[in-house]
């Protein structure tokens, strides 16, 4: 007999669990957050732009570049800080 904690799903190639997220889990969610956050912008942008009736506007333009840049900024950052955090430091 399985428990609930032990059942899993699959949703496509990936394994799901019932179980719920660990501090590990959340901990990696919170770090990655800011690029979360900035893809939900994009995603946000372009919506706006395909439900436009008259379509796009240059302001529609500028705010879909902006998020890319923010997306592109965060990335970076993430990418960086895990680099230090591997990286050892040269005396």
């Amino acid at each position: 007999m399985s428990s609930k904690s032990n059942r899993r799903r699959r949703l496509g190639s990936v394994e799901l669990s019932d179980r719920e997220p660990t501090c590990a889990d959340l901990a990696a969610i919170e770090v990655e957050w800011p690029v979360i956050a900035a893809e939900i912008d994009v995603v946000d942008a372009m919506t706006r732009m395909a439900r436009a009736e008259a379509g796009p506007t240059e302001l529609d333009w500028q705010a879909l570049r902006s998020a890319e840049r923010r997306v592109l900024a965060e990335a970076r950052k993430l990418a960086n800080a895990a680099r230090r955090s591997i990286t050892p430091e040269v005396a």
